[in-house]
């Protein structure tokens, strides 16, 4: 599905410095033409010049159940958006990472755009318990 010249105007220019999440975009953009894996929303242009990819990372919780001695994994469903790629004329200059995700990597978000901080889990961090994943 292509969108139409308006919502294409609207996703290449204004998701930058904002922190969005998977149904926001649905909602504000449409039904993009390609999801892949679930999580990235692939938008084209009428002229089917180009393609929007808006990847959102699904977050988790494990919780422990108490007499079972197993863990639960609760998924977000409404994951949030961590980075934009628009058509351009670089690899950098095509890509925009949300806030959330500058602050995750340590850094400070370009122009000091705010941010609602959302955490990523480092996959390689410890265990509650203290084992090493």
């Amino acid at each position: 599905m292509l969108m139409d010249a308006d919502a294409w105007r609207r996703i290449t220019a204004g998701v930058d410095g904002r922190d969005l999440r998977y149904e926001q975009v649905l909602d504000e953009f449409g039904t993009p033409g390609l999801i892949v894996s679930r999580r990235v929303l692939c938008y084209a242009p009428p002229d089917g010049s180009g393609w929007v990819f808006v990847d959102c990372v699904p977050l988790h919780r494990d919780t422990y159940v108490p007499g079972r001695g197993t863990v639960v994994r609760h998924w977000d469903v409404d994951p949030v958006v961590r980075a934009v790629r628009r058509p351009a004329a670089g690899f950098e200059a095509g890509l925009t990472l949300t806030p959330d995700l500058w602050l995750e990597r340590g850094e400070a978000p370009p122009d000091g755009r705010p941010t609602t901080a959302v955490h990523f889990p480092d996959p390689f961090a410890p265990t509650p318990d203290g084992r090493e994943t």
